[in-house]
């Protein structure tokens, strides 16, 4: 911005000068040159004046995250016990088939307690006794077995429909 206002200077002593000689020719050529240099100085004015904008947006947007940060990227329930590295596979696996067990909480602290109930008993945990174990504790023993007898019941098999139908 320097230049550009030595460029103005320079050429309103050049203004100066022609009309005091009355060189309207050079007079005319000094009117030019200011105009441009002022144009310039207008123009880097602006350009500041956005810079300064742009950095003062800046401060206020990273003072505004670290006020409120974004919320955190939200897992889906698989994604969350893939991640919980706590767990055997066989673990993960029973979770993801019985996903309630991780999403309430209620049912979550009942499934800790099994856990812990089914290892005094002496189940490994991941095998096929302890996790029958936690679906006896947790009631899902129940709810497959009321499952099954509802099909039948609905669905009953050839041998046992009345005669006439088929």
């Amino acid at each position: 911005m320097g230049a550009a206002e030595s460029e103005s200077e320079g050429a309103q002593r050049d203004l100066e000068g022609a009309l005091t000689n009355g060189d309207h020719r050079a007079a005319t050529d000094a009117q030019k040159r200011i105009a441009r240099a002022e144009a310039k100085i207008i123009q880097l004015e602006d350009g500041k004046n956005i810079l300064e904008q742009r950095k003062a947006n800046a401060v206020a947007k990273a003072e505004e995250l670290k006020r409120n940060p974004p919320p955190a990227q939200r897992l889906s329930v698989e994604q969350q016990i893939d991640a919980n590295s706590a767990l055997l596979p066989s673990q993960k696996e029973w979770l993801k088939t019985h996903p309630d067990a991780w999403t309430d909480q209620r049912k979550n602290m009942r499934l800790q307690g099994a856990h812990v109930e089914a290892e005094d008993k002496g189940f490994t945990p991941g095998s096929k006794k302890y996790f029958q174990y936690l679906e006896d504790r947790l009631g899902y023993s129940e709810t497959e077995k009321r499952s099954m007898t509802m099909r039948r019941m609905t669905n009953p098999s050839p041998a046992v429909r009345p005669q006439g139908e088929r």
